[in-house]
């Protein structure tokens, strides 16, 4: 079947089962329908469990399924059985799910999203026919998900470490107490059960907590004060962040262009020009880092945005034209208070340029880091 190697255990087994379903039914091909039923049947998943809270019964799903599609005429042959187009872009899907919830494999409740997805499908058909919708499926998954993060996050948020290691530790722990989790579900068949179960048998936080940080170099809690300091700080805003970082810069460079002014006096004496250039140059590095600050986080946001926000691929691009315009007018205005105007239009194509290679830049750091910067903060926002 496609995509095996990135899926988790539980959805090769699904999987198998969707082929002997299609089997059953004598159907020669393993479509969504197939899928969702093999789901179903194999019962001790998140997504079946999601299903079940949600009331859309096994039964329920066969009969209507039994609505749309015939039983074969003729027992089946071939082995393996193909998938449709349709269930192979309902594992892309999946997969594509899987991401935004920062996993790397699918699991069932991600391949229940992938089949919702797929709307012109024959399960993402029957699942509207009875009343679910993309939003309510992906809301119980994620209610599952962050009760599961908020475990791990007892445990790594006290730790004093650069989040880079944090991130390792998350991951790390967060693939320990699933594999805990998959147990106590196949035991008690309710998640919201099999993840206090998984809790207590997972150990407690304080004491883990203190382990991580004593197995720690001694450089991580260098670190961890360095980015405490310059790093977003949860719950600020992207306003407060943008304001906090132009702040520190303006305090860099308020320092540095203080010792060029003394040192430029004393060699030359005082030049109203010499202090004009690094004044202006104070102001157009502070409105230019706050605007671009700003424009930053709408645009990464825009283009990616935790798994419920929506996204627009418009939004982003006006975003990034927005970012050009301030590099560009920062740039500008520079020029022509220094040097004057002509010199500034003459100038305006180079510094146009230089806008538009700033806000791809800028855009290309937005999706490289996006998808971290959103996990951290949503690490952070956890109520634990």
């Amino acid at each position: 079947m496609k995509k095996q190697e990135q899926s988790s255990p539980l959805v090769k087994q699904i999987m198998a089962l969707a082929e002997q379903q299609a089997r059953n039914l004598n159907h020669q091909y393993v479509g969504t329908e197939h899928v969702l039923l093999a789901l179903l049947e194999q019962g001790q998943n998140v997504g079946a469990s999601v299903l079940r809270t949600l009331e859309i019964e096994a039964s329920k799903v066969r009969a209507e399924i039994e609505k749309m599609l015939a039983r074969g005429r003729v027992p089946v042959s071939i082995d393996p059985l193909p998938l449709t187009p349709r269930a192979g872009r309902a594992i892309d899907l999946a997969l594509e799910e899987a991401k935004l919830f920062d996993r790397t494999i699918i699991e069932p409740e991600t391949l229940l999203l992938g089949l919702l997805r797929e709307d012109s499908g024959v399960a993402g058909i029957v699942l509207r026919n009875l009343g679910l919708d993309l939003v309510r499926a992906r809301s119980e998954v994620l209610k599952i998900r962050f009760l599961q993060m908020k475990v791990v996050e007892k445990v790594v948020r006290s730790v004093k470490a650069s989040m880079a290691r944090k991130r390792r530790m998350r991951k790390e722990l967060l693939v320990h107490l699933e594999t805990i989790f998959e147990e106590e579900l196949a035991r008690l068949g309710d998640p919201v059960a099999a993840v206090k179960e998984a809790a207590g048998r997972f150990g407690d936080p304080v004491e883990l907590a203190r382990e991580l940080e004593n197995a720690l170099p001694r450089h991580e809690r260098r670190t961890y004060y360095y980015e405490r300091f310059f790093a977003y700080r949860f719950p600020e805003s992207a306003a407060k962040y943008a304001l906090r970082q132009t702040r520190q810069v303006m305090l860099i460079w308020t320092a540095l262009i203080g010792l060029l002014s003394v040192e430029a006096v004393f060699i030359d004496g005082w030049n109203w020009h010499d202090q004009r250039v690094l004044g202006s140059m104070l102001l157009c590095v502070a409105a230019v880092q706050l605007a671009i600050g700003l424009l930053y986080f709408k645009t990464r946001d825009a283009m990616l945005g935790p798994v419920w926000s929506r996204r627009s691929r418009g939004r982003a691009f006006a975003c990034m034209v927005l970012m050009a315009v301030v590099v560009f007018t920062g740039a500008f205005g520079f020029v022509a208070v220094n040097n004057g105007l002509g010199f500034a239009i003459y100038c305006a194509r180079f510094l146009a340029a230089i806008g538009v290679a700033a806000a791809l830049g800028l855009g290309a750091l937005a999706r490289l880091r996006g998808p971290t910067e959103i996990a951290d903060t949503l690490w952070a926002s956890l109520d634990v």
